[in-house]
This record gives C-alpha cells, structure tokens and sequence, in this order.
C-alpha cells in the first residue's frame, strides 16, 4: 500500500467526534458523488444494545477538501483498494475556537 495523502483535513465535518466515538485509527468510507465531491462516511461501533435499539447505518462524516480531492484523482484510477483512516482529531471541547476538526490519511493499492 501506498500513502497518497498523510494528513488530510476533512471539511464540512457533520458529526461530534465525542458523541460518536470516533478516535484515532477509525476507518472511513469513501465515496465520490455526483458533483465529483468525495464524501466520507463513518459506521458506528456495533454494541449488544445498537442491535436490539437501532439500526446502524453510515453516517456521513465529511467531506474531502478539494486540493485534496485532485490530488487523490490520479491515483484512483489504477487503485485495486482504498484505505481511509482517521489520523488526528480534536474535539471541541479541546479547541479554540469550539469546532471539531478531524485529519484523515489515504493508502493506496496498485
């Protein structure tokens, strides 16, 4: 596997890192849309009581940023395999200016 971005900040996160649970070493999904946006979306920790509760789904955790986006373009064409990860994230709480930032790295397989 390659590494085609090390630290990549997500944009438009929609989800409270805190709340979700999401930490360092989490998988991502990724997915490019219609508008050529690639979305990234995260799946819940299946616990005893999610299974009997509610349905666990993807939820959309962000987006990549644009930059980013071109740059991982190239490599997507001849990829056999993608590897999302989370690699930073501050929650907000621990922020200055009270917003949750999150960086992702993107592996690649030829």
């Amino acid at each position: 596997m390659e590494i085609v971005l090390e630290k990549s900040q997500v944009v438009d996160l929609r989800l409270d890192l805190h709340k979700q649970g999401i930490s360092i070493g989490d998988d991502l999904d990724l997915v490019v849309n219609d508008q050529d946006q690639f979305i990234l979306y995260f799946e819940p920790k299946r616990t005893i009581w999610s299974r009997f509760f509610y349905k666990l789904v993807p939820k959309v955790f962000g987006r990549l940023h644009p930059n980013d986006a071109e740059q991982l373009t190239k490599y997507l064409q001849h990829a056999s395999k993608i590897r999302v990860k989370v690699v930073d994230t501050v929650p907000k709480h621990l922020s200055a200016d009270n917003t949750d930032d999150a960086y992702i790295s993107v592996w690649v397989k030829s």
